[in-house]
C-alpha cells in the first residue's frame, strides 16, 4: 500500500506517482489501514495486537456495520498448524452461538495470503484491565462469573472446552448491559479451544494455555475436559475480589502450585469476603475435578442463589437469553459507482472548462469510455452486493438455528443435572436403606440360631425313661418356663425386626423403582439432548459447505469488481494528465478527484 502524503490517496500495485499531482508515492505507515478486504471490510485503525497477529476495527461497507477484523501474522500464516489453530477459533465460537460468546461473521484468506477473521465489534475493555484498579465488589464480581459460567455451560454442552479462561479474554462492553447489570461480558479468543472430534493440533502432554489460571490436569499436561474451563474461572473469580490471583511466582513455581497447594482463603487476603464466598471460589479450585461444581449451569444457579440471597429484592431476574440482532441489508446507495460518476461528471466538466466547450474527439471518446466502463462497474458491483446479501441471510439463518437449539439444550442440560441429582439422592437412601435392612436381617438370623439352639435342652423326656428320674424332670421343667419365657422375648423382638426388615423391603422396591423411572427420564434427557447436538452438527457442516460456495462465488465477484476499478483508475490517468497540463485546473483535480 502507497500513499500521497500530498493528497492522501492510497494506491495499491505498482504505482509510484500520484496520478493526481504527480507526487511521489511513500509506502503507508501500515499498509493494512485503508485497505478493503473481501471487498467489503475496509480497514480503519489497529486496536490491538500479539504474538499471533493484529486486530483492527474497521467497517463494513456493504452493511454498514463496525466490525473487528483479526490477521493472523504473515510468519505464522505460513505455517499449517498456527493457520488452522487460527482458523478453529471461528469453527468454535460459532459453533455455540451464545450471548456471551463473541460472534465471528466471516474468515478466509486474500488473495496475497492474509489469513483473517471478520468478528463483531467489542467496544469496551477486557476484565484484566478492570481489576487492576482494585478489588471488585462482591456482586459485581458473581454477576460477571455468572455471564460467564452460562456461556461456557453453553459451550462444554455442546463439545466444546476453552482451555485459555483469563480476564484477558472476558470482555465487558460499552452500551449494552443484562437486565441485572451494566455489565455485559463476552469471551473472546477461542483460539485454543478443543472441540469433540476434531483433529488433535497439539501434542499429549504439552502444556499450553495461561499459568496463573491453569487447572491442575492442564499444568500436568493431562486430556482436558469442561471442568478444566471451571477451574480457570475459578482463579479469575478469586483475582476479581481479592486482586490476586491465587499463586504467583515464576510459570513453573505457579504450574507445580496448582498441582500441590491449596491456596489461601479469598477471605485470607480480604477479611471482608464472607465465608459463603470462600466456599464458592474454594470449590471451584478443588484439585480433584469431580470435586469442583459439575457444569457451567450448576456453578450459574449457585451464584444466582447468592446473589439474590445478597442483593436488593427483585434485582436480579432470570437471563434474558440471547436475543437475535435483526439481519442487516445492504445500503441501497452505489458505494462504488456514485464516487466514480461524480469523477467523470467533474472530468467532462474540466473538459469542457479547458477546451471552451469543444474537448478535442479522443477526450470525448475516452470519456464515454469511462461511462461505459462505470455501467459495467455498476453491473458486477451490484452483483457482488447481492451476493454478500445472500450471504448474511444465510449467516443470519444459521445463526437462529443455533441459537434456537442452543436455548433448548441449556434447558435439557438443566433438566438433566436435576434428574441427575435427584437419581443420587435417591440411590444413596437406597443404600442405606440397604445396609440397615441388612443389619436388622442378621440379628434376625442371630436371634433364630438362639431359638434353635435353646430348643434341644427343652425337649420333654418321655415318662418312665431309665435316664430321667422324677427329681431330674421337675428340674427340667422348672428350666423349661424360664426357658420359654426367654424364647418368647427373642421371637417378640425378632418378629418386630422382621416388620421392620419387610417395611425396609417394601421401601428399598419403592425407591428401586423411582430410581429406574429416573434413569429412564436421564436417558430420555441424554437421547434429546444427543439429537439435538447432531443435529447442531449436521447443521454446522451443511452451512458450512453452503457458505464455502457464496463465499467462493462472493469473492470471484469482488475480483471483477477489483479489476473494473484498476481498469477505471488506469483509463482515468491519462484524461487527469492532460488537464493537469492547464495549470488554472490542477487546484481543482487536486480537491476532487481521487483514485484509490
Amino acid at each position: 500500500m502507497r500513499i500521497c502524503e500530498r493528497c492522501g490517496t492510497r494506491y495499491r500495485g505498482g504505482q509510484v506517482v500520484c496520478v493526481l499531482d504527480g507526487h511521489p508515492l511513500k509506502e503507508a505507515p501500515d499498509p493494512l489501514v485503508g485497505r478493503t478486504i473481501a471487498g467489503r471490510y475496509v480497514i480503519e485503525r489497529l486496536i490491538a495486537q500479539g504474538g499471533m497477529g493484529r486486530v483492527y476495527q474497521s467497517r463494513n461497507e456493504v452493511l454498514g456495520r463496525a466490525v473487528a477484523i483479526k490477521f493472523l501474522s504473515p510468519e505464522l500464516a505460513r505455517r499449517p498448524d498456527y493457520k488452522a489453530r487460527f482458523l478453529r477459533e471461528a469453527r468454535a465460537a460459532n459453533s455455540i452461538e451464545h450471548e456471551h460468546i463473541i460472534d465471528i461473521t466471516d474468515f478466509g484468506e486474500t488473495p496475497d495470503g492474509l489469513v483473517y477473521l471478520a468478528m463483531e465489534y467489542l467496544d469496551g475493555q477486557p476484565l484484566n484491565e478492570v481489576i487492576a484498579l482494585g478489588p471488585l465488589d462482591l456482586r459485581r464480581a458473581f454477576r460477571i462469573a455468572r455471564q460467564a459460567a452460562l456461556a461456557l455451560g453453553r459451550a462444554h454442552e455442546l463439545d466444546v472446552v476453552h482451555r485459555d479462561i483469563k480476564p484477558d479474554n472476558l470482555y465487558l462492553v460499552r452500551g449494552r448491559s443484562t437486565e441485572d447489570s451494566d455489565d455485559f461480558l463476552k469471551i473472546i479468543d477461542f483460539g485454543l479451544a478443543q472441540m469433540k472430534g476434531q483433529t488433535r493440533l497439539t501434542l499429549t502432554g504439552a502444556v499450553f494455555g495461561t499459568p496463573e489460571y491453569m487447572a491442575p490436569e492442564q499444568a500436568r499436561g493431562a486430556p482436558l475436559d469442561a471442568l478444566a474451563d471451571l477451574y480457570s474461572l475459578g482463579c479469575v473469580l478469586y483475582e476479581m475480589v481479592t486482586g490476586e490471583v491465587p499463586f504467583s511466582g515464576t510459570p513453573t513455581d505457579i504450574l507445580f502450585k496448582h498441582i500441590r497447594e491449596t491456596p489461601p482463603l479469598p477471605s485470607a487476603r480480604q477479611a471482608s469476603i464472607p465465608a459463603s464466598v470462600d466456599a464458592i471460589i474454594m470449590q471451584l479450585l478443588e484439585k480433584a475435578k469431580t470435586a469442583r461444581f459439575a457444569s457451567g449451569f450448576q456453578l450459574a444457579d449457585q451464584l444466582e442463589a447468592w446473589l439474590l440471597a445478597h442483593s436488593e429484592p427483585g434485582a436480579l431476574r432470570a437471563s434474558a437469553g440471547d436475543t437475535p440482532d435483526e439481519p442487516s441489508r445492504p445500503d441501497s446507495v452505489d458505494r462504488t459507482v456514485d464516487p466514480w460518476r461524480d469523477r467523470i461528471r467533474l472530468l467532462c466538466d474540466l473538459a469542457n472548462q479547458a477546451h471552451r466547450g469543444t474537448p478535442p474527439g479522443w477526450l470525448t471518446v475516452a470519456l464515454k469510455d469511462l461511462e461505459t466502463r462505470v455501467e459495467r462497474l455498476r453491473t458486477v458491483d451490484h452483483e457482488f452486493v447481492r451476493r454478500v446479501t445472500a450471504v448474511n441471510l444465510e449467516e443470519e439463518r444459521v445463526r437462529q438455528v443455533r441459537r434456537q437449539i442452543g436455548r433448548a439444550v441449556d434447558e435439557l442440560s438443566r433438566d438433566q443435572e436435576s434428574v441427575a441429582a435427584r437419581l443420587e439422592a435417591v440411590c444413596v437412601t437406597v443404600y442405606d436403606a440397604k445396609k440397615r435392612r441388612t443389619r436388622d436381617l442378621t440379628r434376625v438370623a442371630e436371634m433364630w440360631r438362639s431359638l434353635r439352639a435353646a430348643a434341644d435342652p427343652w425337649k420333654k423326656p418321655e415318662l418312665g425313661d431309665a435316664n430321667c428320674p422324677e427329681a431330674g424332670r421337675a428340674e427340667i421343667n422348672s428350666a423349661e418356663v424360664d426357658s420359654e419365657a426367654t424364647q418368647l422375648r427373642l421371637l417378640s423382638s425378632a418378629g418386630e425386626l422382621a416388620e421392620r426388615c419387610l417395611d425396609a423391603q417394601l421401601r428399598i422396591d419403592e425407591l428401586e423403582q423411582r430410581a429406574e423411572r429416573l434413569r429412564n427420564e436421564l436417558d430420555d434427557l441424554q437421547f434429546q439432548i444427543a439429537q439435538l447436538k447432531g443435529r447442531l452438527g449436521s447443521e454446522n457442516a451443511v452451512s458450512r459447505m453452503e457458505l464455502d460456495g457464496l463465499r467462493e462465488q462472493t469473492e470471484a465477484v469482488d475480483v471483477s469488481v477489483q479489476s473494473e476499478l484498476e481498469d477505471l483508475a488506469r483509463a482515468v490517468e491519462p484524461l487527469v494528465a492532460h488537464l493537469r497540463s492547464f495549470p488554472e485546473l490542477r487546484p481543482q483535480l487536486e480537491r476532487e478527484v481521487s483514485v484509490s
